[in-house]
C-alpha cells in the first residue's frame, strides 16, 4: 500500500487522477480534500492547489497536460480598491470584523480603521464547560477528553484538539486586545473551583468598560478589578459569594472612582462598613446591622454629597432596632415599624439651588435613602 501511495506521489498525473475520483465522488471540496490527503499524504498538494484542479474538473475541463500560467490573472479579495472594503466592513458588527484581523496585513489595516466597539460582553466560565456572548452572538465550548467543541450556540460545532478553556481565553483575548477596545458592559462570572490563572494573564491592564458585573468570589474580585480602567468604570456590580477580603477591593482606584455600586451578598458588609459608599451617586448593598450611630453618620455625610442620588440598605436586622433608629434620626416610627421621614437638605452657599430633601425610608425590606426636590401639594405645602 505503501508503494503504490509513493507511486502515486511521484506522478502529477496521477494525483490529478486521484482528484478526479474525489469529484465523481460528489463531495464537497474541503471533505475531499481531507479524503485525498488521507490516500496521498497531507504534505503531497497544498489546499489550494488541489482547489484548482478539484473545481476545473467539476467544470469538465478534463486537460490534464493544461499550463496554469497561462491562465488569466485572477483577482482575489485582497486586490478590491481600500474605498469598496472600507465600505464594506464598516457595514459589519464589530464582533464579525475582528476575525479580517488575522487574514491580511491589508484587511488588519481596514478593521483596525474602526474603533471596536461591543455594547455587551458576557463570559461565563466554569469547570465543564465556557460561554460568552459578545454583542448578541453567542458561543460555547464543552469539555472533553480529548479536547471540545465550540461554536456558535444553535449552530452546528467543531471539535477542537485544545483545552476548553485555553481556546475560549485565545478568542477573547483577541477581542478584547484590539487596539482602542471598548465596551459598554462587561460581566463575568467564574465558579468557585478553579483559579483561572490563563484569564487573569490574557485580560488587558486597563480595560475600557463603563459598566461592571462581577458574579465571583471577593478573592477574585479583589484581582479582577485592577484590570479596569479607572475613572471610566462608572458602576460595579457584584455577586461576591465568599467573604474576608472586601477591605482590599474597596481600596482600589476603580472603587474609589466609580459612582454606583451594587451588592448582593448577605454577610459581606455590615454598617461599620458604611464610610467606604460614602462618595457613591447611588448605591444598593445587602448587610447586617451593626451600631446606630453608624446609620446616623451616613445620614449626615449624606446630607453634604450634592451628587448623591439613592442608596438602599438591604436588610431584615434594622426592624430589630427601628425604635433606636427612629430616635436617633428624630423620625417617628410609623405603624408596621416602619419610618418614612423627611430630612430638608441644609441650603448651600448658591441662592440660586432650590430647596432639597433627604428622604429616609425603613420597612421589612431595610433602609432607603433619596435625595429629591420637595413635592408641591394642592395647598401650597411642599413635602
Amino acid at each position: 500500500m505503501n508503494h503504490i501511495s509513493s507511486l502515486l506521489r511521484s506522478n502529477p498525473n496521477y494525483l490529478k487522477t486521484c482528484i478526479l475520483y474525489e469529484v465523481l465522488d460528489n463531495k464537497p471540496v474541503f471533505y475531499s480534500y481531507k479524503s485525498f490527503c488521507n490516500k496521498v499524504g497531507p504534505e503531497v498538494m497544498s489546499y489550494k492547489d488541489f482547489d484548482y484542479w478539484y473545481y476545473r474538473f467539476y467544470g469538465g475541463k478534463l486537460d490534464f497536460e493544461h499550463d496554469r500560467s497561462t491562465d488569466p490573472k485572477q483577482r482575489g479579495f485582497s486586490d478590491v480598491p481600500v474605498e469598496i472594503l472600507k465600505k464594506i466592513v464598516k457595514d459589519l458588527d464589530p464582533v464579525d470584523r475582528a476575525p479580517l484581523r488575522c487574514m491580511s496585513k491589508l484587511l488588519k489595516a481596514v478593521a483596525d480603521s474602526y474603533l471596536p466597539i461591543y455594547n455587551e460582553i458576557s463570559v461565563e466560565l466554569s469547570k465543564d464547560f465556557a460561554n460568552f456572548e459578545l454583542n448578541d452572538k453567542e458561543f460555547i465550548a464543552y469539555k472533553m477528553a480529548d479536547g471540545c467543541i465550540m461554536g456558535k450556540v444553535g449552530r452546528p460545532t467543531g471539535k477542537l484538539d485544545m483545552n476548553y478553556l485555553e481556546k475560549s481565553l485565545k478568542t477573547l483575548s483577541y477581542i478584547w486586545n484590539q487596539p482602542d477596545f471598548e465596551v459598554t458592559t462587561f460581566s463575568l462570572s467564574l465558579s468557585s473551583c478553579q483559579p483561572y490563572e490563563g484569564l487573569f494573564n490574557c485580560l488587558p491592564n486597563a480595560m475600557h468598560v463603563k459598566h461592571l458585573k462581577l458574579d465571583t468570589n471577593d478573592a477574585q474580585v479583589t484581582r479582577l478589578l485592577p484590570h479596569f480602567k479607572a475613572g471610566v468604570l462608572e458602576s460595579i456590580h457584584l455577586e461576591p459569594f465568599t467573604t474576608g477580603r472586601q477591605r482590599e477591593f474597596v481600596e482600589s482606584e476603580q472603587w474609589k472612582q466609580a459612582k454606583h455600586v451594587t451588592i448582593n451578598s448577605l454577610s459581606l458588609f455590615n454598617t461599620s462598613h458604611l464610610p467606604h459608599f460614602y462618595h457613591f451617586e447611588s448605591f444598593k448593598i445587602v448587610m447586617t446591622m451593626s451600631r446606630v450611630e453608624q446609620i446616623v453618620a451616613l445620614r449626615d455625610i449624606l446630607l453634604q454629597n450634592p451628587n448623591f442620588q439613592f442608596c438602599h440598605l438591604k436588610s431584615k436586622t434594622f426592624q430589630h432596632h427601628v425604635m433606636a433608629i427612629g430616635e436617633a434620626l428624630g423620625a417617628e416610627v410609623q405603624e408596621g415599624n416602619n419610618i418614612n421621614h423627611r430630612h430638608w437638605i441644609p441650603e448651600s452657599e448658591s441662592e440660586s439651588e432650590s430647596k432639597m430633601l433627604l428622604v429616609i425610608k425603613l420597612d421589612k425590606d431595610g433602609m432607603s435613602f433619596q435625595r429629591r426636590a420637595p413635592f408641591l401639594h394642592i395647598n401650597g405645602e411642599m413635602f
